[in-house]
């Protein structure tokens, strides 16, 4: 996207964790983020949005009911019928591309966690691939994520320099190396234990206006054979 802060932070990112009194639990991303603006994203992007409907993409196994749908309703501020929910579980088709589709994403996601300011970045696209799906979700989650981590090539062009895009790259992580899936088994299943160092592409290559362009990060398809099943 040519306004990848907006587009990327403020609406594809899947900010917005989803729970329910009636057991429901789902990862949401889409426009409706901006309605809410409830995230650190959208303070540092000084992006907001506001509309009649709310559409919110969500990754879960169960698909939403008449709670969800009044809960995004009131947090975005919007009629109950204005409110569109697709939702789709990791391991189906639809996770495996709609994942493969966040390298871009993840890349600028780390430049923001490591302080380089998001609306510096001009311009993004990037590609990982497409992870074989699975009805075990927790395989799931492995394949996809090793897609990004060991697959996922982004292109960024920046209106400075900085000496930290070394760190925004999956093998700036500690756990570089080790599949998914056993980074997630350590966190006890919390998504939300997991280092955010994991979430990022394998490689990136940083193309400075006026200035040097550089390619930080390897892919490595011997471990994604491995995570897709292939070994």
């Amino acid at each position: 996207p040519t306004h990848p802060a907006v587009a990327l932070l403020c609406s594809q990112k899947a900010g917005w964790e989803l729970t329910t009194e009636g057991g429901f639990e789902g990862l949401g991303s889409g426009p409706a983020r901006a309605l809410v603006g409830g995230e650190t994203e959208f303070e540092r992007v000084g992006y907001y949005d506001s509309s009649e409907f709310a559409t919110l993409t969500i990754e879960s196994t169960a698909l939403p009911d008449e709670e969800v749908a009044e809960q995004v309703a009131e947090m975005a501020e919007v009629e109950t019928d204005g409110v569109f929910l697709p939702t789709f579980a990791t391991g189906s088709t639809a996770g495996s591309v709609t994942t493969a589709a966040r390298a871009a994403e993840l890349a600028v996601f780390r430049l923001l966690e490591v302080g380089y300011e998001p609306t510096d970045v001009l311009h993004a696209s990037g590609s990982a691939p497409i992870a074989p799906p699975t009805r075990d979700e927790t395989e799931a989650m492995g394949r996809t994520n090793d897609a990004l981590a060991y697959g996922g090539e982004v292109h960024l062009q920046v209106a400075r320099d900085d000496d930290r895009f070394d760190e925004i790259v999956s093998t700036a992580s500690e756990e570089y190396g080790t599949p998914f899936v056993e980074v997630f088994e350590d966190a006890d299943w919390d998504f939300y234990d997991v280092p955010e160092s994991v979430f990022a592409p394998a490689q990136v290559t940083v193309d400075v206006v006026d200035g040097p362009v550089y390619t930080v990060g390897e892919t490595d398809e011997e471990l994604l054979a491995e995570s897709f099943g292939y070994r």
